[in-house]
């Protein structure tokens, strides 16, 4: 079977054209008769499957540089987001804590812990680091699981 294939062609040919010659088994043979019957040309069937088979294969691995660049530019990128992102309040800081860095899966709703954080203020003394920062660790209630 002999396809004109429009489009892209040979190096260095001027042909808008390229030609290929496809030899089918019974199977290749069968699928192109039914595509046939369906109205579709030998042209259109060939550059289907092409594209079809190309569209699945897996991508090409990164080569480590750029995969090295592309993991920069994405620090870069969280940076500058979080650069322009609002300050976290103190509820957010903590399901953030007991989230990530405890690994609770559970914690205390906005108001239950505003109500337990009430409480413990005026029996618990800030916790700042040299800076005088609240450390985000230190600054996390216990976690009480909600039932």
């Amino acid at each position: 079977m002999h396809t004109s294939l429009p489009g892209d062609h040979p190096q260095g040919s001027t042909s808008e054209t390229e030609q290929i010659t496809v030899q089918l088994d019974r199977l290749s043979r069968a699928a192109l008769d039914a595509l046939r019957a369906g109205g579709t040309s030998d042209t259109d069937a060939v550059r289907a499957a092409i594209t079809d088979l190309a569209e699945r294969l897996p991508d090409p691995p990164m080569h480590p540089r750029s995969a090295q660049i592309a993991n920069v530019r994405y620090a870069e990128r969280l940076a500058t987001l979080a650069a322009s992102a609002p300050p976290l309040t103190e509820y957010q800081r903590y399901v953030l804590t007991a989230a990530f860095i405890d690994g609770d899966t559970t914690w205390l709703g906005e108001e239950q812990w505003l109500a337990m954080r009430s409480t413990r203020r005026t029996s618990a003394p800030d916790h700042r680091d040299s800076t005088g920062q609240i450390s985000l660790r230190q600054a996390a209630e216990p976690t009480i699981r909600q039932t």
